[in-house]
């Protein structure tokens, strides 16, 4: 890991950096840490996933979906595919052999 100095960014102390670089601290950092590098948040990669895949939420999908339960409609999804592929291959495999752009 890097740290990047610029205009705006915090100011780190000398003994965080030092503690990292040796392997003795480690960060905890929420789900919007991804906003700034342009990321998407959990609800746009999931659109993003089956976009890319080529699906459309089912029924049980899309409810969890809207009730924000992002993991549940991926693991929703991983089934239907392992069910109807009956190959056990898992989905986030095959979605890493995708482009995603």
């Amino acid at each position: 890991m890097k740290f990047i100095t610029r205009k705006g960014a915090p100011d780190i102390p000398l003994e965080l950096i030092e503690a990292q670089e040796s392997g003795n601290l480690v960060f905890f950092c929420g789900a919007g840490i991804s906003y700034p590098a342009g990321l998407p948040g959990f609800s746009g990669l999931v659109d993003q996933i089956f976009l890319s895949l080529g699906e459309s939420p089912n029924l049980l999908e899309a409810e969890a979906i809207k009730s924000k339960f992002y993991d549940r409609a991926l693991n929703l999804l991983e089934a239907r595919f392992e069910t109807r592929l009956n190959s056990g291959i898992n989905l986030v495999r095959r979605f890493k052999n995708r482009n995603c752009s």
